[in-house]
């Protein structure tokens, strides 16, 4: 086996790894965003980044998080939490609790290996994008996000393509 095939068969494990990680916490998290979050996970390492940064400015400038926020605490603060988005009236509510009421211990968190960071913020992610489809009324899909991800739009312009595509439907 070359190089090539080596490499692609560790990032396929790799990936295989995170989602493995995501499903074993899925009772935790929810259903719903565990899906999600394996798939956005499912997408590779450099997509999801991508996917995940343009999910988090869009969270940012509709007010779901804030900048300072990171994915993978959002993911891990899941984790850790008793409740999932069910026991809550809205995921900013759920939000809110994982921000004030949930701690991360930093030293565990600092040493999770890149499959469990990626899935964490997979996590974060689909918790997020969870929140950008209740305040738009709407259902925007990860391969969704990652189409205009990949075309690198800012947060507004892609907020506007959802609300436009909304229109459509």
């Amino acid at each position: 086996m070359g190089w090539f095939s080596s490499a692609i068969s560790s990032v396929g494990s790799f990936i295989s790894s995170a989602c493995s990680a995501i499903g074993s916490v899925a009772s935790k998290i929810g259903s719903g965003i565990a899906n999600v979050a394996t798939s956005i996970a499912s997408l590779g390492v450099s997509l999801a980044a991508k996917v995940g940064e343009a999910i988090k400015n869009v969270g940012i400038s509709l007010g779901i998080i804030r900048p300072e926020e990171n994915m993978e605490e959002l993911g891990e603060k899941a984790i850790l939490s008793e409740k999932t988005p069910d026991d809550f009236n809205s995921i900013s509510e759920y939000i809110d609790h994982l921000r004030n009421d949930v701690v991360i211990d930093k030293e565990k968190f600092d040493s999770l290996s890149d499959a469990e960071k990626l899935a964490r913020s997979s996590i974060g992610a689909s918790i997020t994008l969870k929140g950008i489809n209740e305040k738009l009324d709407t259902i925007v899909s990860p391969s969704f996000m990652a189409t205009v991800a990949a075309q690198d739009l800012e947060a507004k312009e892609i907020i506007g393509t959802i609300k436009a595509y909304k229109e459509k439907t």
